[in-house]
């Protein structure tokens, strides 16, 4: 090899063995890298308390967005299951059984006093208004034969809230309803 490139032993055009390291390296990366990421990515195990549809989050990020505390009493807690849908005004829906005690400390921090509900009111049939159009298709029925406590409230300037409460029997059952604006 010479001083000068065009004194070159190498012939014009060819690459050394290690540029063609290099790129065959680069080749692979760009053409494998992205299969890799998308396997990892469909066989991530999804939350089976997620609902179908539902932006794939875990409740701990979706209740730290809401500015929310999870139930508790979380080993009393059965039948939780919730949808987070970060692409419709942040719109989130929970629903969980638990002992009256836990639903009490739970729905504490509702409410811009930190001590409960801006409101509440009993009514029957809850889940018909316009904000819970999402519940029915989850199977969250209400019994018109019964009286439901409905409340609402938020846990800051730009997060609402509405909660339905079934107090009929030895547990709660919470039916609730965020979304952000």
């Amino acid at each position: 090899m010479g001083r000068f490139p065009r004194d070159s032993s190498r012939a014009r055009g060819t690459r050394t063995r290690a540029a063609r390291r290099v790129r065959r390296f680069w080749l692979v990366a760009i053409t494998v890298g992205p299969v890799v990421f998308l396997l990892a990515a469909l066989l991530k195990p999804a939350d089976p308390r997620l609902y179908e549809g539902s932006t794939d989050r875990p409740l701990g990020y979706v209740l730290e967005w809401f500015r929310l505390k999870s139930p508790p009493c979380e080993a009393e807690v059965e039948g939780l299951r919730y949808y987070f849908d970060d692409a419709w005004m942040d719109t989130m829906y929970l629903r969980f059984e638990a002992p009256e005690r836990c639903v009490r400390e739970f729905l504490v921090q509702f409410g811009r006093s930190g001590e409960g509900f801006d409101w509440e009111r009993k009514r029957r049939e809850p889940l018909t208004g316009s904000s819970w159009w999402k519940a029915r298709e989850f199977g969250w029925l209400a019994d018109p034969a019964k009286e439901y406590v409905l409340a609402g409230g938020d846990t800051s300037r730009r997060t609402h809230f509405e909660v339905a409460l079934d107090p009929g029997g030895p547990r709660v059952l919470v039916y609730l309803h965020g979304y952000r604006a």
